[in-house]
């Protein structure tokens, strides 16, 4: 019974990974105008009319991958040495989900799902609909990453 409690611990990394809205907002703030990093990457947003662009899936799985690995990376060189008791390297990784997780991915997962449509996401109705939505989840997850530091590390 605890291998596939894992397991499904590990099926989370799927939405963390994949549906974070903080790993969607610095990837639109990233390559957003006319920034270096745009020129470098292999166009992280297609136009889809005048004012409408849709975002680059590819691009984004390799940059929602390469940021979950590093903040797991920091989670295992500077708070490791840090965490109080004892813990599995499978709890350190991941906190455990809970509504504020599923309210968030679900933010995200309306804001991407958008930007994937064939029409893709029009400027002014990102800004005003759909970025608050994504600042919503972004700050939910903070909260959420805060409370673990206070009860695992601090």
């Amino acid at each position: 019974m605890g291998r596939f409690l894992e397991s499904i611990h590990l099926l989370h990394l799927l939405p963390y990974t994949l549906l974070n809205p903080v790993i969607l907002l610095v990837y639109i703030f990233t390559f957003s105008g006319e920034s270096s990093a745009r020129k470098r990457w292999s166009q992280p947003f297609y136009p889809t009319g005048s004012n409408s662009i849709r975002i680059n899936l590819l691009v984004y799985l390799v940059f929602s991958l390469l940021a979950v690995a590093v903040f797991v990376l920091f989670k295992q060189l500077v708070l490791a040495p840090l965490m109080v008791g004892d813990a599995r390297m499978l709890d350190f990784i991941l906190i455990e989900p809970n509504l504020m997780h599923w309210i968030a991915y679900g933010c995200c997962l309306l804001v991407l799902g958008t930007y994937l449509s064939p029409q893709g996401l029009e400027a002014n109705v990102a800004g005003f609909v759909f970025f608050p939505l994504l600042l919503l989840g972004a700050l939910l997850l903070t909260i959420q990453h805060l409370h673990w530091l206070w009860l695992e590390v601090i």
